[in-house]
């Protein structure tokens, strides 16, 4: 009797414990950058009405380079588990002295052919931030986006609200800092 209280007692510890399981251990955080630019028409171009009016462009598409970044890396993009964008922020590049103070809110989508459109970073009230900025960064939505990384191409939809007029074409650089979890064992 007193060898079976310390045996159920072991079997009790031992069917507790969760196994680890390998495929876990061996997903591993890798982190990227892709920046693009874009132009957003002078309003002489647009048909606006202020002072709250949303205006909705796609950037032209963009040659994926995420597939190089991974073969540069010796990791394998077929073995991805997820992927979602950690920052991203908008520069304006010219002209110097444009800022964000004509546009109040602004939300992104990234799309690609045969994929379709998902919203992955937002900003509200921009043009209550003072002084006034000409680089902002916006709010990612932790959406997964994994999908798009295959694609040979992508675009970003742009959505804005602008609560003042401009008379330039506005050169914005974007800049994207993904993080991506690959299993590096599978």
């Amino acid at each position: 009797m007193k060898y079976l209280i310390p045996l159920f007692l072991a079997i009790g510890i031992l069917s507790s414990c969760k196994k680890s399981k390998a495929k876990d251990v061996l997903d591993v955080p890798f982190r990227f950058t892709e920046k693009s630019e874009f132009t957003l028409p002078k309003m002489a171009d647009m048909v606006v009405a202020l002072p709250e009016t949303t205006i909705t462009f796609n950037t032209p598409e963009v040659t994926n380079t995420i597939p190089g970044e991974f073969s540069k890396n010796n990791l394998d993009i077929n073995k991805v588990k997820s992927v979602v964008i950690e920052g991203l922020s908008l520069n304006i590049k010219s002209p110097s002295t444009q800022k964000f103070d004509f546009v109040k809110k602004i939300r992104i989508f990234l799309g690609a052919k045969g994929i379709g459109e998902q919203l992955i970073a937002t900003k509200d009230n921009i043009n209550s931030i003072t002084p006034s900025p000409s680089s902002i960064s916006l709010d990612p939505t932790g959406n997964d986006i994994s999908a798009y990384i295959k694609s040979p191409t992508y675009y970003l939809k742009i959505e804005t609200v602008l609560v003042k007029t401009y008379t330039n074409d506005i050169v914005i650089e974007s800049e994207i800092k993904f993080l991506a979890i690959v299993n590096v064992l599978n």
